[in-house]
């Protein structure tokens, strides 16, 4: 009877070993911090990491005080890494509800200068993990 039970309890022991085994994988640090625009909050505007060394990016949108949290591949925080940060905050105007252009077609007008749109010329970096992530983007060239 004790050779049979050792024998039953082996394939569970085998699952329980590969679930340990399955838990690993990048860590995910929380990403959080305020964008100021010319010094004040910034709401609704959208925040994106791009990393340098590839992979997924991390997003977020501030709140009305000027704050976000970040997640990436559908989980909150970041993998440890070198980023390059994009600011982005726009309104578009001559569009309908349903999309369709008005007459004199879509203008888009830059609350955040457009500079702050692109990785290569935004001049915003951060490293994760870091304590602060407060970003300040100004509306002067």
């Amino acid at each position: 009877m004790g050779k049979s039970r050792r024998c039953r309890n082996r394939p569970l022991a085998g699952l329980l070993v590969l679930f340990a085994v399955g838990c690993g994988g990048p860590v995910y640090h929380p990403v959080a911090g305020t964008v100021r625009l010319d010094g004040h909050p910034l709401a609704e505007a959208s925040v994106l990491l791009e990393p340098v060394a590839g992979g997924p990016a991390a997003h977020g949108v501030t709140d009305a005080s000027g704050r976000f949290d970040l997640q990436s591949a559908n989980r909150p925080g970041v993998v440890a890494g070198e980023y390059r940060v994009v600011v982005t905050k726009q309104q578009v105007t001559g569009v309908r509800a349903d999309e369709t252009q008005e007459a004199g077609g879509a203008k888009v007008k830059w609350i955040v200068p457009e500079r702050y749109s692109k990785p290569a010329t935004s001049g915003l970096t951060a490293t994760v993990p870091s304590p602060a992530y407060d970003l300040d983007v100004t509306s002067k060239p």
